[in-house]
């Protein structure tokens, strides 16, 4: 049993370095908007032993950017593809105020996802529906969100290797030109814009712990 995680070496070099920079960049702005996540104390595994302790540089940093088109909005974070442990976001106004779902999603939520000034990189979006939405509202945001890979209750890390060994493939949007529909692709398909996997409600999905009821 090991006390620690060993280090081993990054996938994308200099990961770390940007995790931190993007920390004390936040910091500067304000209590709350940055820091590092504490790891649980003697946590166990499913055996009921201790698991090992997250060494500091795969601890996972949380960034506050604050609520887009107020003053404390910070898209720094948005426009940087940290490719390390940094889990960023960002409030969107309306939402609650907003009896109709389709027009929150098509005005305000799927505008601000689309808005490349605003966020770096349309490789995958992840889309959480609870059982109670309908159905068309659902697929209008699949259909309007420009996303290589779009997973409905379903993690990325599931959804693009599922997709993959399907025999599909991730689309492309013409204006971002990533990945251009060729990954994955084993029947050759033209002008493939997007590739969408849909899991199970919130409340049903195996793939996220806990009792959820929404």
């Amino acid at each position: 049993m090991l006390n620690v995680y060993p280090s081993t070496p990054s996938y994308c070099p200099g990961s770390i370095e940007r995790r931190d920079e993007l920390l004390e960049a936040y910091k500067l702005l304000g209590e709350g908007r940055a820091f590092l996540l504490e790891p649980e104390e003697s946590a166990k595994d499913s055996r009921g032993k201790e698991k090992p302790q997250v060494p500091m540089e795969q601890r996972i940093a949380i960034i506050d950017c604050g609520t887009f088109g107020e003053a404390d909005f910070n898209a720094t974070a948005l426009q940087t593809a940290a490719l390390g442990p940094v889990l960023a976001y960002v409030e969107l106004p309306g939402g609650k105020s907003f009896d109709d779902a389709n027009k929150w999603l098509q005005n305000i939520a799927i505008p601000f996802l689309n808005d490349k000034t605003q966020i770096l990189g349309s490789s995958s979006v992840v889309l959480a529906t609870p059982p109670s939405q309908l159905k068309n509202v659902t697929n209008a945001a699949v259909g309007s969100l420009e996303y290589v890979s779009i997973a409905v209750n379903t993690p990325p890390s599931i959804a693009l290797p599922y997709v993959s060994l399907m025999g599909g493939m991730r689309g492309s949007y013409p204006a971002y030109k990533q990945d251009n529909g060729f990954l994955g692709n084993v029947h050759g398909f033209p002008n493939v814009l997007k590739t969408v996997t849909y899991g199970p409600a919130l409340d049903y999905n195996p793939n996220y712990r806990g009792n959820m009821k929404v």
